[in-house]
């Protein structure tokens, strides 16, 4: 029976998770990163609870191998909701290849090349939840606040795993290493268990791109845009707003829970940039807040009109999850939706006036 028992729960665990990714979401291609990211923190467990339980020479050159495609790996997860650089995907491939090269000819910097990985990796999963949430371009509006959440948290772990291989590391150096079985089999393997469930939660929470639609390339600046005089591009800023909002209204695109920035920039025939630039620029908010003013102006419609059920109406308006609608309704009007629904005064609500003067909870 191997020592360390508690890295197999963990496999166990995320198998299953796997399992319930699958089967809500299928075996397309878009998810196939999600499920790369579970397998390999999967292996990673096996590979930790076998390394301490038996020794093995090929194990211990498998296990820094693993460690060292997490991070690339976790970062492509998030990348796939976004429009990364694509002449830049190579650099993420340096983790593995340094491993693999100090594991032939320096094998005192394997540890050294995984805690600056994971502290890069770390750290710039962090910058990135600090972002607008205009980046993640394929994903629905209604999960923009939970990917900045899910990118900051999964930074923090990685971060703490930089700092728990230092501390394997100096045990190593100080204590031979008696203490090392302990500190991997109780914090690595719960690191890997609170990634893996936040990754799988991830899934569960986003829409990826359709397999058939290609991504909507940001096109650079060009030298013609840049000489254009303020006024011009405040004149096409505002010309393209009415369009969005003539675009949304027509086809109430925001009670689609499914939409993205992606698809509304395919719609306006428009780079998605544009769209999010202009947005900000006239209205001072990003993309998803303004969708979800127009979706609180449709919950505020039926909520006046209809004597259906909060929970529907959330649900007609496009809202999916019952955190982001409370929240978003309450900063937007000052009130919950009971509230709205008993006031005395029944002033409708206005998108504009909501977006320029929003109210703090």
């Amino acid at each position: 029976m191997p020592a360390l028992p508690l890295p197999f729960i963990v496999t166990f665990l995320l198998i299953i998770l796997l399992l319930r990714f699958s089967k809500s979401h299928g075996l397309q291609r878009p998810y196939w990163p999600f499920y790369s990211f579970l397998l390999l923190c999967a292996g990673m467990s096996v590979v930790v609870g076998l390394r301490w339980s038996t020794d093995s020479l090929l194990l211990r050159y498998l296990q820094p191998l693993l460690a060292a495609l997490l991070p690339s790996v976790t970062w492509y997860c998030f990348s796939a909701l976004r429009q990364p650089n694509q002449r830049w995907r190579w650099v993420h491939s340096l983790p593995l290849l340094l491993v693999l090269m100090t594991s032939l000819y320096w094998r005192d910097g394997i540890d050294l090349v995984i805690i600056l990985s994971y502290l890069a990796y770390g750290s710039a999963l962090i910058l990135l939840a600090l972002k607008t949430p205009d980046q993640w371009v394929f994903s629905r509006f209604d999960d923009t606040t939970f990917l900045a959440k899910t990118a900051f948290w999964v930074g923090v772990a990685f971060l703490v795993s930089a700092l728990v291989d230092t501390a394997v590391a100096l045990d190593f150096v100080w204590y031979r290493g008696q203490h090392a079985p302990q500190v991997l089999a109780v914090l690595h393997s719960l690191l890997i268990l609170v990634i893996g469930g936040l990754i799988a939660w991830l899934g569960q929470a986003t829409t990826m791109p359709p397999i058939l639609e290609e991504p909507t390339v940001l096109s650079e600046t060009s030298n013609t845009n840049e000489a254009t005089n303020s006024s011009e591009q405040a004149a096409e800023y505002q010309a393209l707003i009415q369009q969005l909002d003539q675009l949304l209204r027509a086809q109430q695109l925001y009670c689609d829970p499914d939409l993205s920035l992606n698809r509304l920039a395919r719609k306006l025939g428009t780079p998605a940039r544009n769209v999010s630039t202009a947005v900000n620029s006239v209205l001072e908010c990003n993309v998803s807040q303004l969708i979800n003013a127009y979706r609180v102006e449709c919950v505020t419609q039926q909520l006046d009109q209809s004597e259906l059920s909060i929970t529907e109406i959330m649900g007609n308006c496009g809202f999916q999850t019952k955190s982001n609608f409370n929240r978003e309704f309450r900063r937007l009007t000052g009130m919950n939706p009971s509230e709205w629904r008993k006031r005395a005064l029944k002033e409708p609500f206005a998108i504009t006036a909501a977006l320029a003067n929003p109210r703090i909870d």
